[in-house]
């Protein structure tokens, strides 16, 4: 479908981030970890949103990576980025 497109495109540009990265896509990523708590489709750990992955960050990724059978390593690539995908759905 025309949406899974928009989506696999979307998730294709996202770059691989890990702790230490900064700027939009670590903003975006905070953003979307910290809203799963508004709509109770979980708690990752995010209570602000600076753009930068730091500790706090990592820690919560790991957490979502966990919860959707991931490989837990706190980097976000394509595997992450889809499921993180589906919470903006």
């Amino acid at each position: 479908t025309e949406a899974s497109v928009k989506q696999d495109t979307w998730i294709a540009r996202q770059p691989v981030i890990k702790q230490g990265a900064s700027g939009i896509d670590v903003r975006t990523l905070q953003n979307v970890l910290k809203s799963a708590v508004e709509y109770g489709i979980g708690n990752y750990g995010i209570t602000s949103v600076d753009g930068i992955f730091g500790a706090n960050t990592q820690a919560a990724v790991i957490k979502f990576q966990k919860a959707n059978n991931l490989t837990a390593d706190g980097i976000v690539g394509a595997a992450t980025w889809r499921a993180v995908s589906q919470l903006m759905a």
